[in-house]
């Protein structure tokens, strides 16, 4: 088979990395330390690549019985919050934000799906917002059993709410039989208290964010920074601004070097403000990263996935650093499992199927492979396929290339003929 020419080594590493500056000579470098570290095949499916724990959670979206948007908002931000905070206890398994919001119109029976997702417990609520007050109904269950294992109603003002949903966090870690470290503990406790109309512009901030549109960026830097005039001491607005930031140049809205500086600026006055999550140390990896500090980029990373092994984002930054670094079989582990903490997770798919690719490359170079291990990374393509928000759109110049591989140049050539007539994009020609 001929060698496969070094600038697709680039384009893959690129790919994952969403490195928009001058780079080719340190993606040339990576691609020569990578083919001389030594390759490390893993044919391990997700199930086998992370052993599940003794417990794991799966917090369902809280349901309101508002159709006002801006309930929805606050809804989905809460469910966010309080997957965040169970993520940092580190015995515990905390299915991912992402796929956790997708469930939101599943009329299934959730204990089926729960276990599906690896979980063996739910959290199913509600929330009624009247006025300046919040409601939740909560009830936990064990997937293998039809009874609660604990239920519990709460009503707070807008003010106090976010003490009582770090009590449900708190309650269901205890009622779930977790052993936690006060360290642990400590972090369930902490509780920022904010305005609630800072609360309600940052849940939109987080509910833009979330959109596939690059256009929602802006209107989410906007949100966050209508919560910051509000309230000024809000650390999580200030980290969501930091990450929206990020967020722009990684969807390419802008230029590199002034998002990178006011993400900076906003993560040194939440950490002056005591901040301290998963999120944080992912934002301050990413801007290493972004400015070629691979070694404190992985560092800050690593830092993010101990403090919360669950955080899939975290993971999936860290495996696209461990890449870039030639860990290969580092980034192949760490990919899997965000994979399985966030299976329904179209960006989980990618950066897996991804970094299999860059592998496959690699053992190319050395005429250590054949054409059938092409497609694990097909697999993991086809598989965030079936999750992505506009399939028309999805990873096309990698997903062509693995079906060439795969002796489907038809099925490649369609892809590329459809994405063509939309972008006018050189890869796609």
């Amino acid at each position: 088979a001929s060698l496969p020419k070094l600038p697709l080594l680039e384009r893959i590493v690129a790919q994952i990395s969403k490195i928009h500056i001058p780079v080719k000579p340190v993606l040339i470098g990576i691609g020569v330390v990578a083919v001389a570290t030594s390759a490390y095949f893993i044919a391990a499916s997700l199930k086998q690549a992370v052993f599940p724990p003794k417990y794991s959670l799966l917090v369902l979206p809280a349901l309101s019985a508002s159709v006002d948007s801006s309930t929805q908002f606050l809804a989905d931000a809460v469910t966010e919050d309080l997957i965040s905070a169970v993520a940092s206890v580190g015995e515990l398994r905390v299915i991912a934000a992402p796929t956790a919001l997708s469930l939101r119109t599943y009329a299934g029976n959730f204990s089926q799906v729960a276990r599906s997702l690896g979980a063996n417990y739910f959290l199913q609520w509600n929330m009624l917002k009247n006025e300046d007050r919040v409601a939740f109904q909560v009830t936990l269950f064990d997937t293998l059993s039809a009874k609660p294992v604990w239920s519990a109603q709460t009503q707070n003002s807008m003010r106090e709410f976010q003490s009582a949903l770090r009590e449900i966090g708190r309650t269901t870690v205890r009622e779930m039989k977790v052993q936690t470290t006060p360290q642990e503990e400590e972090l369930l406790a902490r509780v920022s208290h904010t305005a609630p109309e800072a609360y309600e512009a940052y849940a939109r901030g987080r509910w833009y964010l979330r959109q596939p549109d690059p256009s929602a960026v802006p209107s989410a830097l906007s949100a966050f920074s209508s919560a910051l005039e509000k309230d000024s001491l809000f650390v999580e607005a200030y980290i969501g601004g930091a990450w929206a930031h990020l967020m722009a140049v990684d969807r390419e809205t802008d230029t590199l070097i002034s998002h990178v500086q006011s993400a900076w600026r906003y993560l040194n006055r939440a950490l002056s403000l005591g901040a301290r999550s998963s999120e944080s140390y992912r934002v301050r990896g990413l801007i290493a990263q972004y400015q070629l500090q691979y070694d404190r980029a992985v560092d800050e990373l690593e830092r993010g996935a101990v403090f919360a092994p669950s955080d899939a984002e975290t993971q999936r930054r860290l495996a696209v650093a461990y890449a870039i670094k030639g860990r290969i079989d580092d980034a192949l582990k760490v990919a899997a499992k965000a994979a399985a903490d966030d299976p329904r997770n179209a960006d989980s798919y990618t950066t897996l199927g991804s970094i299999q690719h860059l592998r496959d490359e690699n053992l190319r170079l050395q005429e250590k492979n054949d054409d059938s291990v092409y497609r694990e990374a097909l697999q993991s393509f086809e598989q965030g396929m079936r999750y992505a928000s506009d399939k028309s759109k999805y990873a096309s110049a990698g997903y062509a290339d693995l079906l060439e591989y795969t002796h489907q140049p038809e099925r490649a050539a369609q892809i590329l003929v459809d994405r063509v007539a939309q972008t006018q994009h050189y890869v796609d020609y």
